[in-house]
């Protein structure tokens, strides 16, 4: 809806491109592919002249530039998204964006034994991400959730950054996918943390809580026997 359809070009019978954004490929009789990514990229440049100078190679020139497109160039390909940093109650990082196999070598994702455990104080967590691809990367949207917490995806956003406070405790993975400029997806990437409860609320803590009220209904007991003993034996003097 953006496209403003200022110069057409069919190319060999094959495909019927329009201003600067679509590109029309005939599938036979009336059924027609209807493509709006091609050169998204330009960003609402008008396009005034377009010229095919191979088989795959066009000149477009806009209202601003000079470009040449190449269709080859041009095929999807995958790219990650991934946590670029991570900082601890607004002060401390706790995560800097790389990590390492068991060979010390660089991974893409998070190896299972570094899921950080935090202390339940370290309850608040703040987001940074990216994703490799790096054409016309203004231009890039994310959409994020963290598992745990919240199980839904969020809107597409050009944000890089989400913040979680008062965080309560737990088995946590952040989930962050990118969206390029070309409407193509980029693989999910994901930081797993578990966040321990506070000292009065672990196994422990509960344990001591019960065994507490067990003594004290044992104490209300033992102390009323004795009395009831005392009132009886101060009845029958």
């Amino acid at each position: 809806e953006d496209a403003r359809y200022d110069v057409s070009y069919e190319e060999n019978e094959k495909n019927i491109w329009l201003g600067n954004s679509v590109c029309i490929t005939p599938l036979g009789g009336d059924t027609y592919s209807y493509d709006s990514t091609v050169l998204k990229r330009l960003n609402k440049e008008f396009v005034h002249t377009l010229s095919q100078i191979s088989e795959n190679r066009f000149l477009l020139c806009t209202d601003k530039n000079i470009y040449q497109y190449d269709r080859k160039k041009a095929n999807p390909k995958p790219y990650h998204a991934f946590v670029r940093k991570i900082m601890l109650n607004t002060d401390s990082v706790l995560f800097d964006g790389d990590y390492f196999d068991s060979q010390g070598l660089v991974a893409l994702k998070q190896p299972k034994i570094l899921k950080y455990v935090l202390p339940y104080e370290n309850n608040s967590l703040a987001f940074t991400y990216a994703a490799a691809f790096f054409e016309a990367e203004e231009q890039m949207e994310y959409i994020y959730k963290l598992k745990g917490y919240k199980n839904k995806w969020s809107k597409w956003t050009e944000i890089t950054e989400k913040e979680y406070t008062n965080l309560y405790e737990g088995n946590y993975i952040f989930m962050v996918q990118a969206r390029n400029v070309y409407g193509d997806k980029s693989e999910i990437g994901t930081f797993e943390f578990i966040i321990l409860p506070p000292l009065y609320r672990t196994w422990w803590a509960y344990t001591a809580y019960i065994l507490a009220l067990v003594l004290l209904i044992w104490a209300i007991v033992k102390f009323n026997a004795r009395r009831l003993i005392k009132d009886k034996i101060t009845l029958e003097g």
